[in-house]
């Protein structure tokens, strides 16, 4: 898929009928240093922050949503969950508000941008309500490589088993990815 969008309708042409099922975006662009702070902030960083952190995951979601509602559709005697149809959105603990996620960073438009992704999720969610899609739409916090214990093993296979295990009763929330309790706000 290219800059401008583009490829997604070869996608769906080749998946046919079945759709695509599982949808993963991982928006996680930061230009700004750990140590930043608001007077650090310009036009330009905040612009493309947002641009790549939630944007981009919300225009391939809706590039995707054909796709999306065929394998919804190809799977509907499957409840509301992964292997039905979902779009699942990995976003860094910087974008959430709740006490013992919230980072010490002061790096305002990453985590304005997570935090604006994770209200894109959960719109999402209430669209695919609207419209019985029967579309799973979650998001799941994870850490980033810069926090203490962070590795590629401990994401993958905590995000897999967080995805792997949720359904209807998780649609439209915010799943920390070492235990998968809620983290909405």
């Amino acid at each position: 898929i290219n800059a401008e969008y583009g490829g997604v309708g070869e996608i769906g042409e080749m998946c046919g009928a079945a759709g695509v099922n599982l949808l993963y975006t991982c928006p996680d662009w930061c230009e700004e240093h750990p140590g930043s702070g608001l007077s650090d902030v310009t036009d330009d960083v905040i612009t493309r922050t947002f641009h790549h952190n939630c944007v981009v995951p919300t225009i391939l979601s809706k590039l995707f949503y054909p796709a999306l509602q065929a394998a919804s559709k190809a799977n509907s005697e499957l409840p509301l969950n992964r292997r039905r149809a979902a779009v699942v959105h990995l976003i860094g603990k910087a974008g959430t508000l709740t006490p013992d996620h919230f980072p010490p960073s002061r790096m305002v438009a990453y985590n304005a941008s997570l935090s604006a992704m994770i209200m894109s999720m959960k719109t999402m969610s209430y669209e695919f309500n609207k419209r019985s899609d029967g579309i799973l739409a979650l998001g799941v916090i994870v850490d980033t490589p810069h926090d203490e214990g962070w590795s590629v093993e401990r994401v993958r296979d905590g995000v897999s088993g967080v995805v792997h295990g949720a359904t209807e009763r998780d649609h439209g929330k915010c799943l920390w990815y070492v235990d998968g309790r809620d983290v909405s706000y």
